[in-house]
């Protein structure tokens, strides 16, 4: 498998996992009968019903030497609140990303918002001057936390765990077990639209036997639970967590990724575009800028 095309589906299939501290779920005797195709369904229901959502989730990465048990060779941390009006089409997130290494830590923000059919998005990140960017684009439904969580039910089934207060709020706790035929089915369809969309990066994208492969290992180490509160049978938390293999340069090293997020639902927002935003410059304009002047080569040497 060629590392660049293992790198960029790790990714790849990172868009559609989200997910909170796994807690101690009580013993399953206040379900009130439900079973797990009926209470799947009322979320589902539930889901399709929300017209806005915020949301803060939290993703560690690490990458662990595989010789050497518990030494962390690099890991990086992202955390995100972001708050979207599905009703109006319009968002905004603030993410953070922290990565550590043997060479130290490095520490970059972005902030983004899609407004009347518009994504704009700056970066702020130490020794590099913050200028927003903006690109045209359709409103995609399909990364929304709320329809990523949909697409998982519907290849999945549910384990009925017990209850569990979070935040105040009484849950439902379940397990979210995917079935890998639909799993593959679904990420083969995803793949073949972003290799259509995106034509550029059809030799970055991974083959349908690596897909494949990659899936298998997802799967096999995957951990997926949802906190579902019991009135509005919406997920209150997620938390998601997978142990793979993966490889960092010619290193072969131990993935871990785990993921926590927070839901609130139905909630006025407010989305508003910064007015500095205003002034920003077309995306294709701001990687012109963006690339360093190379010096010239320097003459042959004279024997």
């Amino acid at each position: 498998m060629k590392t660049k095309s293992r790198k960029v589906g790790l990714l790849f299939l990172s868009l559609f996992l989200v997910a909170a501290t796994v807690g101690c779920p009580a013993p399953v005797d206040e379900l009130g009968g439900l079973t797990s195709a009926e209470l799947e369904e009322r979320i589902i229901t539930a889901l399709r019903a929300v017209e806005t959502v915020q949301f803060e989730q939290e993703t560690i990465n690490k990458s662990m030497d595989k010789e050497i048990e518990g030494v962390v060779i690099r890991s990086w941390t992202q955390s995100t609140a972001a708050a979207v009006d599905i009703v109006n089409k319009r968002s905004k997130a603030t993410t953070t990303l922290v990565h550590r290494g043997r060479w130290g830590v490095s520490e970059q923000e972005t902030i983004g918002y899609f407004v009347d059919g518009v994504y704009y998005s700056k970066r702020i990140e130490p020794g590099i001057p913050a200028q927003w960017m903006k690109w045209e684009g359709p409103w995609n439904p399909m990364t929304l936390p709320t329809e990523m969580i949909i697409q998982w039910l519907n290849m999945s089934e549910l384990e009925l765990l017990g209850t569990e207060k979070i935040r105040g709020i009484n849950c439902f706790v379940v397990s979210v077990v995917p079935d890998f035929e639909m799993f593959l089915q679904e990420q083969m369809r995803q793949l073949e639209e972003t290799k259509q969309a995106f034509p550029d990066m059809v030799e970055e994208l991974p083959s349908p036997e690596d897909m494949e492969t990659m899936i298998r290992d997802l799967l096999g180490d995957l951990t997926f639970k949802l906190w579902v509160c019991k009135e509005t049978f919406l997920p209150a938390r997620e938390h998601q967590k997978w142990t793979g293999v993966d490889t960092l340069g010619d290193l072969e090293v131990i993935a871990v990724k785990d993921t926590t997020a927070y839901f609130v639902y139905n909630q006025l927002v407010t989305i508003d575009l910064p007015p500095e935003a205003a002034h920003a410059v077309r995306r294709e304009e701001f990687f012109e800028l963006d690339q360093p002047v190379m010096p010239p080569e320097p003459p042959p040497a004279v024997p």
